[in-house]
């Protein structure tokens, strides 16, 4: 990740914007080469925001469909791609959905990065 990026990141999350942490610095790359935003995240969900081409993986991070999926998400809204998670949110039991681990793994980097000066 390049400093721009985790300090992009850790600003919107100490805002508390994002639903979701992920898109800014991971993505999922599966045995095939296909590239997601995470590995929840469903391509085929009706009315879901989908690449308009393919991937590598030195493109897909940056990439115009990332960016649409970062804006979606740290403008309050949940892509129907991410209909796993909000699933695993909806339930009452003490699962963690990838969502919410992306958010408290990026708490503690924003945390990190204030102690360090970042």
């Amino acid at each position: 990740m390049t400093a721009d990026r985790f300090i992009e990141t850790t600003s919107i999350v100490a805002n508390q914007k994002p639903l979701c942490a992920l898109p800014w610095f991971h993505q999922k790359v599966n045995t095939t080469g296909k590239i997601k935003p995470c590995c929840a995240w469903d391509e085929m969900a009706p009315g879901g925001i989908s690449p308009n081409q393919n991937y590598d993986s030195d493109t897909f991070f940056d990439s115009d469909f990332m960016h649409k999926v970062r804006d979606t998400l740290a403008n309050g809204i949940m892509p129907a791609n991410c209909k796993a998670c909000s699933y695993v949110d909806s339930l009452d039991i003490d699962a963690k959905s990838y969502r919410m681990e992306s958010l408290r793994k990026a708490q503690k980097l924003a945390v990190i990065s204030a102690i360090r000066g970042c």
